[in-house]
């Protein structure tokens, strides 16, 4: 009995049938990893949220200052959250919670006043000592957004539109997480 096997040509055309299908699938893994990306930077301004909720029960319903304490012991927000949410600060863009994962600049880590790598607290709610009760709409009020790892100003115009394609997640006052479209954050409140 013959036993019969395959063709170079046959095998050539199952080559090629793979190939495509492989060149097919290819973008639609990307966007899938893009996705993945976008909910975990979502997760972690939802970190936030929590340690920002922990922190203002600690301290009688104030948000996180700019900074806390006095001489040698000042602490920025971002610390604050860290250990309201972690329990521990590992310092020099080594917190996972506050890097995002779409990142893609190559400039860094950069320690600013209102900035630390990835997200930006609105400066006003930073600045002196605000309290959950003061917020007329908590649930349309920003409190954290994803910035560039250059800018260390706190308007919405800084926000890094371009990690999310035109995106960019925000944290409300209420806890809630939101990806918001480039020109639809205007209709939301920066305190």
């Amino acid at each position: 009995m013959k036993i019969k096997s395959f063709t170079l040509v046959e095998l050539l055309v199952v080559i090629a049938i793979i190939a495509i299908l492989m060149a097919l699938m290819l973008p639609a893994l990307k966007g899938a990893k893009d996705s993945a990306k976008t909910v975990m930077c979502m997760g972690n301004l939802k970190q936030m949220g929590a340690g920002m909720l922990n922190y203002s029960l600690d301290w009688d319903g104030a948000f996180p200052t700019r900074l806390h304490g006095t001489g040698l012991f000042v602490n920025f927000w971002f610390y604050q959250l860290c250990l309201a949410t972690t329990d521990e600060y590992k310092g020099n863009g080594r917190d996972p919670i506050l890097l995002c994962p779409a990142r893609t600049e190559i400039s860094g880590p950069r320690i600013g006043t209102y900035t630390w790598v990835d997200y930006r607290v609105c400066g006003y709610l930073c600045q002196d000592y605000h309290y959950v009760t003061e917020m007329q709409d908590p649930s349309n009020t920003l409190y954290l957004g994803e910035t560039s790892a250059n800018m260390d100003a706190c308007s919405v115009s800084n926000i890094d539109w371009l990690r999310h394609y035109k995106k960019a997640n925000f944290l409300f006052i209420d806890g809630h997480t939101q990806l918001v479209r480039m020109g639809e954050h205007s209709s939301y409140k920066w305190y």
